[in-house]
Formats: structure tokens, C-alpha cells, sequence
């Protein structure tokens, strides 16, 4: 089945910024369980939303998800969405929504019934079976760009020839233009995450490639070191990765004695299909006594599933420092605080002698959430906003970046001067199977 959701903003001057929180949303939406695929569109047809986004979900049964129902909608840009044109439409029809690449271009048509071939085009029609059912039937079409415009052209021409003809010669012309004009409804492709992964997360010299990371600062009770370390490396990282997606994990201790939470893992992952997939997801409520016991040695903890929004720097370093802040809440003053890291102190950082990486990572409380529904400890961890995190090669190398970053202005105003920061050196690492891992 086929679920369209349009929409289209009252204040165009933050269309940049409604864009980017779309992007998140739709990686959290390919999250809920029967949703598949998730692609957004966008048109400046007047008599259509400007934004159209569409999915292929299994069943009708997906809207009565509980985890669905905590991530569904415009969340907090509700009232700016235009209420003309927020539409929301369940299709069947058709099992699985077609991949539109960016060559070309999604062609919609809504009609009273089927109607085979219009203007040369055949379409794939779909039926309205739930939701708002703005229209009994939807064709769709995926054509190529220079197609839709010269249909588009036809168009154009109909509406602006001339008048003088006869009384039923422009009937006919009035309800072929009625006709091209519900045909021609063509939208361009967003490059989405949620289905185009093959492009890194911008940066110049991008160091991490993974989209998504799953982290946890903790202590551990000091009698519980030695064996928490052990079953770190010898099972959980183990696990972990055994599982499909989950590419690489690091593990850090603190380098200096004012370093808190003393720990800090990190496990880079595909995709956020990967870090709720069922294999992991499994893991999560099959623990053992041991598992038991060592998370209950932990203290201090605070966990974040993280998006990464900007990664520059040629490499890993040995010594990682960590920087967990508060950005600010409304969304315009998000928007200018990520600006702000991303085009003056992060590069900043990154051009530093020995610093070899710097990467701005964002919390998804939505993921976390669903990943607490099988936990079976750990969901009074404490939360996390945003994080910046820095690689160098030495100590004294991170400890100059760390001055420079609670000097510099732009930092403080983004929320960087109250940050709880740490820094560690590396223990443990491994890449796809623990038996590839080695401890520095």
C-alpha cells in the first residue's frame, strides 16, 4: 500500500530549515515496523501542495503503531503548516511505491476512476482506501525531466491560446486544459536520506561515513572494572558486531582525572534500519545474567542515538574529546546554531595541528524511544541534545583545541560554553566482527 502525505508551509522564509528537519523525519518514519520506504517530492504547481511526501507501508494496521503514533506528524511545525493543503491519504493498488531517481520526476493525476492512458502517459492507479481520501483515484507516473516539461509546455499552451473560437471548440479545449491540468502535477525528487544513502554526510574531507551512531558515557563501580572490560571486548562489542549495519565500535577511557562519566563507547552504524533492526532489537531484550550484572555495575550513564550532521577531517585520532551541549529549543535558532558550528568552528578545529577529525552529531529522541520499548534496563539513562566530538593526535593536541573552543565566541553562542566535556584515549576497537578488533 501507498500513504501520501502533502503539505506546504505559511511561511516560506523557513522552507531551508522545514526542509532539513523533513530529511530526520523521514529517516525516523523508514523506522516504524511495516513502513518500507520513504521518499519526498516537491512541486510550485499552484493549484497543488508544494510538498508531497510518500511511502510503502504494509497495511493499514501501521497507523495504530504505538511507536508510529510518537513520530508521526509535523511535530512542532504544525502551526505553520498551511491547513489548504495538508492532506493525508492511504492507497491501494500498489505494493510498492517506485524508486523515482533524480534524473527524473514522480508525474501525479487525481481523477474520479481510472482513466488508462492520458496524454501518452501510462499510469499507475491507485485507489483511496483510508485516511482524508482527498480523491477517489491517483494515477502516478515516473518520467523523465525533460518529459514532464514538454508536458508541461502543452499545458501552458492551451491556457494562453486565443478565444475566439467556437462555443463548443472551447468547451472541448476547456475540458481537455481541466484534464492536462490535473495530469500534469510533476514532482521533483529531495535527495532524502531515507532513501538515497549513498551520499556521505557533507564535509570536505569527511571522516565518518555512517549516517547514524549509538553512544553510552558511563562509569563503572571500580570492583566491576577489570571483568566489565573483559566482557566488553569478549561479548558485547562481540555482538554488536555481528549484527548487519553495525560497521565499526570504539571504545574509550578517560585521559585525564576531571574526565566524567570515566567511559565512552561508540558504535557507527548504516542506517537507522540497521540500529533497529530485528537482530539487534533482539539483543536488547535477550540478556543474560552477566549482561545483567555488568549493567548494573554502570553509573553516571547518559546513552543518545545520534544523527550525524557534519563530518570533517582526514582520519581517526587516538584521543577523542567529547563535548555534550544543549542547542537552542526553537527551531530558527537551531538552524542558525548549526550553521554557525558548521561553516566557522568546526573548520576552525579541524585546521588545528594534530586535530584529525571533527564531527557534529544530533540526538533522536524518537529512536531512543523505540529502542526503550525493548530494553530491559537503562531507560532512566540520562538524555543528550547535541554532541561535538573531536579526534586528535595527543593530548596536549586535543587540550590546545579544547582551549581554542571555550575562546571562540560562536562556540559559547551555540551552547558549547556549558558543555560537559571529556576527553579519552582509545582502548578497544573493532570492525564488523570482534575477531577484526585490536587494543591500543
Amino acid at each position: 500500500m501507498i500513504f501520501m502525505s502533502q503539505s506546504g508551509l505559511t511561511d516560506l522564509g523557513r522552507k531551508a530549515e522545514w526542509d532539513r528537519w523533513y530529511e530526520e523525519h523521514l529517516r525516523i518514519m523508514v523506522t516504524v515496523p511495516g513502513i518500507h520506504s520513504a521518499q519526498r517530492f516537491e512541486t510550485n504547481h499552484p493549484d497543488w501542495p508544494p510538498s508531497l511526501a510518500m511511502y510503502t507501508v504494509a497495511s493499514a494496521a501501521v497507523f495504530e503503531d504505538r511507536y508510529y503514533q510518537q513520530v508521526r506528524g509535523m511535530g512542532g511545525w504544525l502551526p505553520l503548516i498551511d491547513k489548504r493543503f495538508y492532506r493525508r491519504t492511504l492507497f491501494d493498488g500498489l505494493q510498492q511505491a517506485p524508486l523515482v531517481k533524480q534524473a527524473a520526476v514522480l508525474v501525479v493525476t487525481d481523477q474520479e476512476q481510472h482513466r488508462g492512458v492520458l496524454q501518452g502517459l501510462r499510469f499507475l492507479w491507485l485507489d483511496a482506501v483510508g485516511l482524508d481520501q482527498a480523491t477517489p483515484c491517483r494515477g502516478i507516473a515516473v518520467v523523465a525531466c525533460d518529459s514532464a516539461q514538454s508536458l508541461e509546455g502543452v499545458v501552458t499552451s492551451l491556457s494562453t491560446s486565443p478565444r475566439h473560437h467556437s462555443t463548443q471548440h472551447r468547451r472541448n479545449a476547456n475540458a481537455n486544459e481541466r484534464e492536462l491540468r490535473q495530469i500534469l502535477v510533476w514532482l521533483r525528487c529531495r535527495r532524502t536520506p531515507a532513501t538515497d544513502r549513498s551520499t556521505p554526510p557533507e564535509g570536505k574531507r569527511n571522516m565518518l561515513k555512517t549516517p547514524v551512531m549509538l553512544t553510552i558515557w558511563t562509569d563503572i563501580a571500580p570492583q566491576d572494572r577489570d571483568e566489565c572490560d573483559r566482557w566488553y571486548i569478549e561479548k558485547h562489542i562481540a555482538e554488536r558486531m555481528g549484527v548487519p549495519g553495525w560497521l565499526r565500535a570504539r571504545r574509550f577511557t578517560a585521559a585525564t582525572p576531571d574526565t566524567n562519566p570515566q567511559t565512552l563507547a561508540l558504535y557507527e552504524i548504516a542506517s537507522v534500519e540497521d540500529l533497529l533492526s530485528d537482530h539487534y532489537l533482539s539483543l536488547q531484550r535477550n540478556v543474560d545474567a552477566q549482561d545483567q550484572r555488568m549493567r548494573a555495575a554502570f553509573r553516571n550513564v547518559a546513552r543518545a542515538s545520534l544523527l550525524l550532521t557534519h563530518s570533517i577531517g582526514p582520519g581517526d585520532g587516538g584521543v577523542l574529546v567529547s563535548a555534550r551541549f544543549c542547542a537552542p529549543q526553537d527551531a530558527h535558532d537551531r538552524a542558525c546554531a548549526r550553521k554557525l558550528l558548521v561553516e566557522s568552528v568546526m573548520p576552525r578545529l579541524a585546521s588545528m595541528t594534530g586535530v584529525t577529525g571533527v564531527h557534529l552529531l544530533t540526538a533522536s529522541q524518537e529512536l531512543r524511544a523505540r529502542q526503550d520499548l525493548h530494553r530491559k534496563s537503562g531507560a532512566d539513562d540520562a538524555p543528550v541534545d547535541w554532541v561535538l566530538l573531536l579526534e586528535a593526535t595527543e593530548e596536549d593536541r586535543a587540550d590546545a583545541a579544547c582551549h581554542q573552543l571555550l575562546e571562540d565566541k560562536n562556540a559559547a553562542e551555540v551552547g558549547l560554553g556549558d558543555a560537559v566535556t571529556g576527553t579519552y584515549r582509545l582502548m578497544y576497537a573493532a570492525t564488523n566482527t570482534a575477531s577484526i578488533g585490536q587494543g591500543i
